[in-house]
């Protein structure tokens, strides 16, 4: 008889190495902010959907759409004050979608 070997390519759950950022109890009221990364040629509709998703069914006050693009060659000083200044205008983050 002949033996079939299966691989899952699933990890074992442990702890993050660092803690997650703590969740806000509800976007009603709060800026939203999106990181578009440009790693999806349909992150602009994306972003223009969910920021009206965000504003009539979670109750936003508004959203901020933030472009970070590929940063090869970037200035990270420079970066580091977009971040910083992006992370004063809003309450909360989307920084990821998944691809």
């Amino acid at each position: 008889m002949e033996t079939t070997t299966i691989l899952l390519p699933t990890g074992e759950v442990t702890e993050p190495a660092q803690p997650l950022a703590i969740r806000k109890d509800s976007l009603a009221g709060a800026v939203v902010g999106i990181i578009d990364n440009d790693m999806w040629r349909s992150m602009a509709i994306m972003a223009d959907e969910l920021s009206r998703q965000l504003v009539d069914r979670a109750g936003a006050a508004g959203v901020v759409v933030r472009a970070s693009g590929p940063m090869h060659g970037a200035d990270p000083e420079q970066y580091q004050q977009e971040m910083e200044a992006f992370h004063a205008e809003v309450d909360a983050v989307i920084s990821g979608l998944g691809n």
